[in-house]
């Protein structure tokens, strides 16, 4: 397993289990298991194909082994079937690792949930309220967009406005695809995390938080920085996972370099850092290179932002120190 790859899986669950510690766990029945493991993102339940089937009836497909099976380790699935994927025009069940006790569960859920008529209307909504957090104003004629993915692919773009008390809606929309709602407010972009319709869901409501920009960085700090080390192959493999706070109540957009660019976050690296990838909490097409390292420039909202990113360097015999600007 790549070595980033592997950081990211141990740093996942370090964060979930920190985040079940200060979150007692309640017991969870198969419906809320099937949309804590992710599966509404590539499933529905009668509702019409998806990133992956339809599985309303998946009992008259697949027997209670087989469908625990492919939450678990969907590999054996393909292993005894002999082809991959098993279901075609569809892409292979990704290794999502389902604990065993959650699919006996979810398979419960998926063997016994009963669709009607009247619980899949012709497409869903979303809509809700943009609120500036700052001053606690409605922003009016706040321009949205709603993008919808097929995938990872983006397939259509809808706009609306928010009204004097500025809400939002988008109506009609298809069950079979996931969205992303996106604004700009004075100079700062918002965009939400994709957005999936849950079984028996028709509607989804959210508040989307702006705030006033600063271009001060006063109330930026570091909460942790951590660097992972792996050496192997002549290389040295290094993970750095940093946590930033924003502990203001306004956006943080930095100030325009000499091209124009806001700059919000900088990174030092190490002389000589090669093969370096973003992981989490940077998006590679905001990042540009600096002087000793690398700039991002996505706007920082208040609270807590998580960034993983991973580089290399040459090992030499002997000592290795590994310096920062």
């Amino acid at each position: 397993m790549p070595f980033a790859i592997l950081l990211l899986f141990t740093y996942l669950i370090l964060i979930q289990g920190v985040y079940a510690q200060d979150n007692p766990a309640t017991p969870l029945d198969g419906k809320d298991l099937f949309i804590e493991n992710r599966c509404v993102n590539c499933h529905t339940i009668g509702r019409g194909r998806f990133v992956g089937p339809d599985l309303e009836g998946v009992g008259s497909r697949y027997g209670r082994q087989e469908i625990e099976q492919w939450m678990v380790n969907p590999q054996m699935v393909y292993q005894s079937k002999g082809k991959m994927p098993v279901n075609e025009g569809y892409p292979p069940m990704p290794p999502i690792g389902v604990p065993p006790e959650d699919a006996k569960l979810i398979a419960d859920y998926l063997l016994s949930v009963k669709i009607t008529d009247s619980s899949t209307p012709e497409g869903g909504i979303i809509k809700g309220r943009v609120m500036n957090e700052t001053n606690e104003d409605v922003p009016e004629e706040m321009e949205l967009t709603l993008t919808s993915y097929l995938g990872d692919r983006a397939m259509e773009e809808r706009k609306s406005k928010t009204d004097n008390k500025g809400r939002f809606e988008f109506a009609n929309l298809p069950w079979d695809r996931s969205y992303t709602l996106s604004l700009n407010y004075k100079g700062a972009e918002y965009t939400t995390d994709k957005i999936v319709f849950y079984p028996e869901e028709d509607t989804r409501t959210l508040d989307l938080p702006v705030y006033e920009p600063t271009e001060s960085n006063q109330h930026i700090s570091v909460n942790a920085d951590h660097m992972i080390i792996q050496v192997s192959n002549g290389q040295i493999s290094i993970a750095e996972i940093v946590v930033f706070h924003n502990g203001s109540k306004q956006v943080y957009v930095g100030k325009e370099n000499k091209d124009g660019i806001r700059e919000t976050l900088r990174f030092d690296l190490p002389v000589g850092a090669g093969n370096i990838q973003f992981m989490d909490g940077l998006a590679p097409e905001s990042v540009i290179r600096a002087e000793g390292g690398f700039v991002d420039t996505t706007s920082f909202s208040p609270g807590i932002r998580r960034v993983i990113y991973a580089y290399q360097l040459p090992f030499k015999s002997g000592k290795n120190i590994i310096e920062k600007r």
